[in-house]
């Protein structure tokens, strides 16, 4: 009985530290929809706001139809009912963005979350050199190292959900070819990458609001988003929940040194620890004192019998312990291999770290983040707030 009741205390305790996740999934699915009103304001609302020039004025559609609709109640009898009828009030054209800039009209701005492809941890970009330590693995948080992918067609940058072709890493079937600019000709990289595809590079990241309510991390691309060769299209900036993938600039390189021993004459290297095998694998590039320094790789690893097998070039000039240099790229690390994800996300979207799920594991519940208003750092009536456009009452007109 105490087992069970000691692994339902876990299974609450485990419920209510994930209670910020949920709430910002409830979030999410609430400025999905304002997503789609964006959306609609877009496609429809401005070609209702455009106002047209006629011999007599400036009208919009919408107030064509009210002229339309006056003209009716006339034909009708009612003359003196004419301006008293139901209609909608539309903003003025072009003003349709709101507080939340869920879609910016700057196409080389967003607010964003970066995290691992499975979106099990969150990594802190950088606009100038810093590393990010996760278990074991140590990477680059410098953005200028990374390049989002973009479309030759329409400009736009591409949703992974959209397609996932142009985030695979190029290999002999479709190369990567020679890396273009953006608006050169492409005419010789027909059957490549770049025929396709272009990077789009990053400026800078930061964080706006830090520490308060509106917190968001915000990303800026080096150039605005342009027409690709559909020029009848003009890219948008991202749009809220559409998600990116960021991809290297060039080989994560990892060095460290091994010990092993040579005999003159020998491309083979014995007594490697079983640590340092762990480490290496085929294709490293490998130097030092005992062999020749140029051009030598990892050709084969025996863990058996504890030896490499290094290429043609690698005959030892020495008998002995030697200690090699490994310079070696993990896999997933090459160049233009994934890095992490980004998802353009809006302000009101940050877990407030000072929320305390259990109490003070004494059962006081009494502290000021104690609440389930207090998960995110914007509560409930300041999220509210950051959706002011929105309301029809504070926002129709």
């Amino acid at each position: 009985m105490a087992g069970a009741i000691d692994k339902k205390i876990i299974e609450v305790r485990e419920e209510l530290e994930d209670s910020p996740s949920t709430h910002l999934s409830a979030r999410t699915g609430i400025l999905d929809s304002v997503t789609l009103s964006r959306e609609f304001a877009q496609t429809r609302l401005n070609a209702l706001c455009e106002k047209f020039t006629s011999s007599t004025g400036d009208y919009s559609l919408a107030q064509i139809c009210e002229a339309l609709a006056q003209q009716r109640a006339i034909c009708y009898g009612a003359r003196d009912l004419k301006t008293s009828f139901k209609k909608f009030t539309f903003p003025a054209y072009e003003t349709v963005n709101g507080a939340l800039l869920l879609t910016e009209p700057n196409t080389s701005f967003m607010g964003i979350k970066a995290s691992d492809i499975g979106e099990t941890y969150t990594i802190n970009l950088t606009s100038l050199s810093g590393t990010q330590t996760q278990g074991s693995n140590t990477f680059s948080t410098d953005v200028r190292d990374y390049y989002l992918v973009r479309s030759r067609v329409n400009g736009e940058l591409i949703d992974i959900n959209d397609s996932i072709t142009p985030y695979s890493t190029p290999d002999s079937d479709t190369a990567f070819g020679n890396t273009i600019a953006w608006g050169d000709d492409v005419g010789s990289e027909a059957g490549t990458w770049n025929g396709d595809y272009a990077k789009a590079n990053i400026a800078s990241t930061a964080i706006q609001s830090e520490g308060l309510y509106n917190e968001l991390t915000t990303m800026t691309l080096q150039d605005h988003l342009e027409k690709g060769s559909n020029t009848a299209y003009t890219p948008l900036g991202a749009a809220f929940g559409q998600k990116f993938y960021l991809k290297r600039h060039t080989d994560h390189v990892n060095t460290f040194t091994i010990i092993g021993t040579t005999t003159v004459d020998s491309i083979e290297v014995t007594g490697i620890s079983d640590a340092d095998l762990t480490k290496i694998k085929y294709g490293d590039v490998i130097s030092g004192t005992g062999i020749p320094d140029d051009n030598v790789t990892i050709a084969g690893i025996k863990g058996a019998d504890s030896k490499i097998r290094l290429s043609n070039t690698g005959i030892a000039t020495a008998d002995g312990t030697i200690t090699l240099t490994v310079n070696s790229v993990p896999f997933g690390y090459q160049a233009h291999d994934i890095f992490c994800q980004v998802e353009v996300v809006a302000e009101g979207l940050v877990t407030n770290p000072d929320w305390k799920p259990v109490g003070d594991d004494a059962g006081d519940y009494s502290g000021a983040d104690a609440g389930p208003d207090a998960l995110l750092t914007a509560n409930t009536s300041q999220f509210v707030g950051l959706l002011a456009f929105f309301d029809p009452d504070n926002g129709s007109a």
